[in-house]
């Protein structure tokens, strides 16, 4: 898979390990880097891991966060808010471990 060299892997860490792709995900969050932009791995994750919050909380709740995130313009404080969790909490609870397992299915042969 073209996404693991992209990223420094901790030794022993696999592509498919759960806490690789949350060290991936809160990476991806630092718009003032190319991590997110030049690679487009922050853009390519935003989708898996909106993916999984829907399937977990509904799309009227997601609405429900973009709202509030528009409103008062912190999205890391409207998330907690609108789900009643951290966002970090989820990435390592819901999000990193949904996006290593669906990483691999998607470069399957």
């Amino acid at each position: 898979a073209f996404l693991v060299p992209l990223i420094e892997m901790a030794p022993g860490a696999t592509g498919s390990a759960p806490d690789y792709w949350l060290d991936v995900i809160r990476r991806s969050e630092d718009r003032n880097t190319g991590f997110c932009s030049q690679s487009g791995l922050g853009y390519s994750l935003g989708y898996l891991v909106t993916e999984r919050l829907i399937e977990e909380f509904g799309e009227e709740r997601f609405l429900q966060w973009m709202r509030a995130t528009r409103v008062s313009g912190d999205s890391g404080a409207s998330f907690s808010e609108v789900y009643g969790i951290t966002r970090d909490a989820w990435y390592e609870r819901s999000a990193a471990p949904y996006v290593a397992q669906q990483v691999p299915l998607i470069f399957a042969p």
